[in-house]
Formats: structure tokens, sequence, C-alpha cells
């Protein structure tokens, strides 16, 4: 146990390179939409994710589909944080359980402007994050669950809708990710996420 602490920290401190530049690259991506923060709207939101295996055939939650299932809130007219819970869908239903935080961009129109003025209906969106949790819980329950933790930078080349009318809709997104554990790139997929905001 003390072995795998110890080689846990130097994992951490050998990483603290990669989480510096990530956080210099979060300053410069939302620098210009700096503005006091505040709260806009709040959306329900589900996703599909898909991951592929890193260079020795890994996977951060096997393969299959997994689903998502979470939290988006804006924070100004562009800016957005993301939480939700990935869990897997197929082969084995909740075999995983890992949790999603994000920070997004709005890069082609405003997200959100207030209730008169609708934003541009399409729009795409930027986002780096962090993906951790458990895997194998069939096998192992929560207790012995096999750890996991990345940083990931994700693109969505197309979102339809906004919280103005009620729906937002994303396709296509690409990212990849990190693994802080292994020192290991991968990509993952999300086909669609709908996102319905909470707005009365």
């Amino acid at each position: 146990m003390k072995g795998l602490k110890m080689e846990a920290s130097g994992v951490f401190r050998s990483s603290a390179r990669l989480r510096a530049l990530m956080l210099l690259a979060v300053l410069f991506m939302f620098a210009p939409s700096a503005q006091p923060v505040h709260a806009q709207d709040v959306s329900l939101s589900i996703q599909q994710w898909s991951f592929f295996a890193d260079t020795a055939g890994e996977r951060i939650s096997g393969p299959g589909q997994h689903v998502s299932i979470g939290l988006i809130g804006g924070l100004t007219p562009r800016l957005e944080l993301d939480f939700s819970a990935v869990t897997m869908l197929t082969p084995k239903p909740g075999d995983s359980l890992l949790g999603a935080v994000s920070l997004g961009y709005s890069l082609l129109a405003e997200r959100w402007i207030n209730d008169r003025v609708p934003p541009n209906w399409v729009s795409m969106l930027a986002e780096i994050g962090f993906l951790g949790g458990g895997t194998e819980l069939w096998a192992r329950g929560f207790s012995g669950a096999t750890p996991k933790a990345q940083v990931f930078v994700r693109f969505t080349p197309l979102v339809l809708g906004n919280s103005f009318y009620r729906r937002r809709d994303r396709l296509l997104a690409l990212g990849f990710a990190y693994d802080l554990l292994k020192q290991r790139g991968s990509f993952f997929f999300n086909f669609f996420a709908i996102d319905a905001s909470l707005r009365r």
C-alpha cells in the first residue's frame, strides 16, 4: 500500500508541468470572455461516450457504449461549467462510474444573452476538463474498483440551439485525454448530447 502511494505521488509530481500548461491554456482560451461571472442558466444534459484504446490497448472504461447525465451552468455569455456522471451502458451496464467536470467556451456565438435576445442558433464548443473514478465494479465492487484519472480537451464542431430555445444538441464531439496514472494519451468520441434547459 505504501509503495502504491509513493508511485501515485511520483506520477502526480511528474504531471505538474502538464497541469500548469493546461491551466495556462484555459486562461488564454477564456481571456476574451473576462467579465463579472454570473449565473445565467442551468440545463440537464444526457450524453453518449465511446472510448478508444491507447497505445497499450487500454481504455479508461472498456469497450462498448457509455452514457452520462449531468448539469451544465452558464457562467458568462460564452463560458459554461459541466458536471456529469459517466457510466457503462453496454456490454455491462453500471460496470464503471466516472465523474466528469469540464469548462467550455462557445466559439461562434454567445450561448446565452438574455430572455429577449436569441443568440445564434448554430455554434461550436471547445472544452477542457477532468474525468476520473473507478471501473470493473462488477468484479471488484466499489472498494476494489480500478482507479482512473484523466485530463482532456474536447471539440464539438456542431452545436444546434441554446438555452433561449430551451434545448441544445451537441453533435460529433472528438476529445483527447491524457491518463495521469499511466501517462498515456487516448481519444474518445461523443456522438451526441442533448441539453434541456431548466429555465422557467
